[in-house]
This record gives structure tokens, sequence and C-alpha cells, in this order.
């Protein structure tokens, strides 16, 4: 007997969000950088586009001058990717929460809304 897809189990979708609650003191101020924060690999894939032309010591003080940013980004696929996430902002001081999603519920037959 093979599987149909409308015979198989399907696990319900969702949507997992990264809430920061408090912020580390000072950390919204310019040029303040968490203590384990370090610069960027200068790996040439890594490096953002318009620093890709300089090379070797000229690119490591380029990516030192760099600002530690928040990320913007905070929804994810998968519960693994979010609470990497948080644990990693919470490594940086801050405080986090991981809030899921209802089910998400997806069109029959794939056909849009």
């Amino acid at each position: 007997m093979t599987d149909s897809p409308t015979s198989r189990k399907v696990r319900p979708s969702r949507v997992y969000r990264v809430e920061i609650t408090r912020y580390p003191e000072g950390s919204l101020e310019p040029g303040w950088r968490p203590e384990c924060w370090r610069i960027p690999d200068p790996n040439p894939l890594l490096v953002p586009s318009g620093l890709r032309k300089l090379r070797g010591i000229r690119l490591r003080r380029a990516l030192a001058r760099e600002t530690f940013r928040w990320p913007r980004s905070r929804l994810f696929l998968s519960s693994e990717g979010a609470w990497f996430r948080a644990w990693r902002l919470n490594c940086y001081g801050a405080k986090t929460r991981v809030a899921q999603s209802n089910p998400v519920t997806w069109p029959e037959n794939g056909n849009q809304p």
C-alpha cells in the first residue's frame, strides 16, 4: 500500500519569534559591543559586499570598524533556529523569550486564497 499525499499525517507548521525582553545596559548606544563579540572573520564569502575589494590588513581594519547591531530578523521556521538565536542574544547580555505561533493553515492543493 502506498501513501497518498492526503493519507499522511502532516505535522502542523508553525512560525517562531524571538523577542528581546531586556537589552543590556548601554547596548542601544552607538559604539557598544558585547564582551564576547569579536571582529568578523575576513572570509571573502562572508564579507559585506562594500568591503570585498579590500585585502589583508586593510580588510581587517575595515572589519574592526564594523559596529555591532542587534539583529532585525527574529522570525524562524524552526524551533531550533529560534532557540539558537535566543541563546546567541543571551550570550550578548540580552534577555529573550521564544514565542510559537498557532498552527499555520495552507490553502488546499496549493491554490492561492
